[in-house]
């Protein structure tokens, strides 16, 4: 056995050998607790609100076995709430501020991350709320929320256009906003904070405005995290053995559920803002965490480790396509190198030959195809042992987590299946695939709307839109991509970064300049519109989009300017 999996043994033992007799706040981080009385003097040091101890319990509770972590829905929500159960020593200086907190901690918390078990990161939330500037932002988040809820029209998910109460409720999120951002300017300037601190007010502001739908500002507070934690984690001699998104160096420090969600963050970043970052430093980071894989069990112990694993092959993928120009996103100017060699992929892996197989950074033909190859094995390695936990545990099959995992497996699969290829017309031998995709998305959707009281208007995490806008843009066959477009109106919401209804106006416009020019019922491979300029205002819900539609004359291929606003 290598270094690198020691070390991740140990620290998954470590986690889980701490004295039953520890202070709530400890128990919930999962850190070892110092077990001083009256309070825990490792929650002093730490600058957090220690929770006390609990009265001595019978030891017939202490002879129980321990629980599975489970999806976040499989449990009665009243159930999950009481895990979250604080004390209520949180001030506040009106009725409307405890009543947008109580609904951020009883409903927005637990849609804004539906899809996996997420309680010791919602309660790292909730605990965070110590801090005036994180509780106010919070407030200002269950505020939006409240917004969502009254609106008459819940498709336009436009907070200035609707009832009394709907605008009421957003001017009171914007102000418990402001105030949250004069607080933290006060704290900054009063003292640094910790980095601990820092973190949870990034993050807290990232949701914010991906709720408000000023991405811009919400990016540049992901990238700021970013680099705070690439920083300090440096620091450690062991760095290497920590990626971005995958576990915490010090986890008494930061932990690792902060470390995981910064990580999911820059996932979305790089599919939808681009990154300013060189070749040369996405070569580097495409090789993080190069023998966490390599070491990846053939079966996951749970559920989340699951997605971490797939997040962090996700993530170094990103990398290596931003290093050959072959990244994908939404339409957007971008020069792109057009001249690209096909090749073929294929889904019979030897997963044997993983662990051996680590090409080195070249731009030639074959220095590609070997990356190429590289990553796809690694992907289909992650299913591989995916496939194995399912199997071991056949009663994950019909959760969201999985249903997640599975959709984003299809789509980066696919999309990663054609990333060298210079043709669009290749997406022709995939159309079974992208029908898997809709119904896919359709059953996912249905799945996460009959588990909650309502329609669920905005997640943390990605789920269905880019899977769907990329289906319409690809998929050559009318009735799959319109059917697509249907599926992003007709479930009006936002997903991190990415907004359903955006996606389908502008995917719905795109098609129809392609299909002007149809030839036997399908868009010809000239025909195709490859890249699209984009300026939009979400918080307006409004976007000017323009592309050259390829067009056939006299005297041969040519193309035009096409330009067209849209709002939703």
């Amino acid at each position: 056995m290598n270094e690198t999996k020691q070390v991740a043994i140990k620290r998954k033992r470590a986690s889980g050998k701490h004295s039953r007799k520890g202070c709530g706040t400890c128990k919930i981080r999962r850190v070892k607790c110092d077990e001083t009385r009256p309070i825990c003097q490792r929650c002093v040091k730490f600058g957090i609100k220690c929770d006390g101890y609990p009265p001595n319990e019978p030891s017939q509770r202490q002879a129980s076995p321990p629980r599975r972590p489970s999806n976040s829905w499989s449990a009665p929500l009243d159930a999950a709430i009481a895990l979250l159960d604080l004390p209520n020593t949180y001030s506040f200086d009106n009725e409307d501020e405890f009543q947008y907190f109580s609904l951020f901690r009883d409903k927005t918390i637990f849609q804004i991350i539906p899809y996996f078990d997420q309680t010791p990161f919602r309660t790292l939330i909730l605990q965070a709320c110590d801090i005036s500037s994180i509780r106010h932002a919070v407030i200002a988040i269950g505020a939006l929320d409240k917004t969502c809820m009254t609106v008459n029209d819940q498709r336009a998910l436009c907070f200035d256009r609707h009832t009394v109460n709907a605008t009421s409720h957003h001017q009171n999120a914007i102000k418990e906003y402001i105030k949250a951002i004069r607080i933290m300017k006060e704290e900054v300037a009063s003292g640094q904070p910790s980095l601990r601190t820092t973190l949870l007010t990034c993050l807290v502001i990232v949701c914010f405005e991906y709720f408000h739908g000023n991405y811009r500002l919400a990016d540049a507070q992901i990238h700021n995290g970013i680099a705070l934690i690439d920083n300090w984690r440096r620091s450690f001699p062991y760095a290497h053995q920590h990626p971005l998104g995958f576990s915490s160096p010090a986890p008494d420090i930061v932990e690792d559920q902060l470390i995981q969600v910064f990580g999911q963050l820059e996932v979305q970043s790089l599919c939808f803002a681009g990154d300013p970052r060189t070749p040369a430093m996405h070569w580097k980071l495409r090789n993080e965490g190069t023998a966490i894989i390599r070491n990846m069990p053939d079966c996951f112990d749970n559920i989340y480790d699951a997605k971490i694993y797939q997040a962090l092959i996700l993530r170094r993928l990103q990398h290596w396509q931003f290093c050959i120009g072959a990244n994908y996103s939404p339409p957007i100017s971008r020069e792109v190198d057009a001249e690209k060699e096909v090749w073929g992929a294929t889904s019979c892996v030897d997963h044997s030959q993983l662990r051996h197989l680590s090409p080195e950074s070249g731009s030639s033909v074959s220095d590609r195809a070997a990356q190429h190859r590289f990553h796809l094995e690694e992907f289909y390695h992650w299913k591989y042992c995916f496939d194995n936990f399912l199997e071991r545990e056949p009663a994950q099959k019909n959760t969201l987590a999985t249903a997640l995992l599975v959709l984003c497996f299809m789509t980066t699969n696919l999309h990663l299946s054609t990333a060298l290829a210079g043709d669009a017309t290749i997406y022709d031998q995939y159309t079974k695939e992208f029908v898997e995709i809709v119904e896919h998305c359709e059953k996912t959707l249905v799945l996460l709307h009959k588990k909650a009281d309502q329609k669920v208007v905005f997640t943390f995490d990605s789920g269905t839109i880019l899977p769907l806008y990329f289906t319409a843009l690809s998929c050559r066959v009318p009735k799959i991509r319109r059917r697509a477009i249907s599926v992003l109106l007709a479930w009006p919401r936002r997903e991190g970064v990415s907004d359903s209804l955006f996606a389908g106006k502008s995917a719905e416009w795109i098609v129809g300049i392609e299909e002007e020019n149809m030839e036997d019922g399908y868009v010809p491979g000239w025909a195709r519109v490859k890249y699209v300029g984009t300026s939009f205002s979400l918080l307006d819900r409004r976007a000017e989009l323009v592309c050259n539609q390829p067009i056939l004359t006299p005297d041969g291929k040519s193309t035009r300017e096409r330009r067209q606003t849209i709002t939703w």
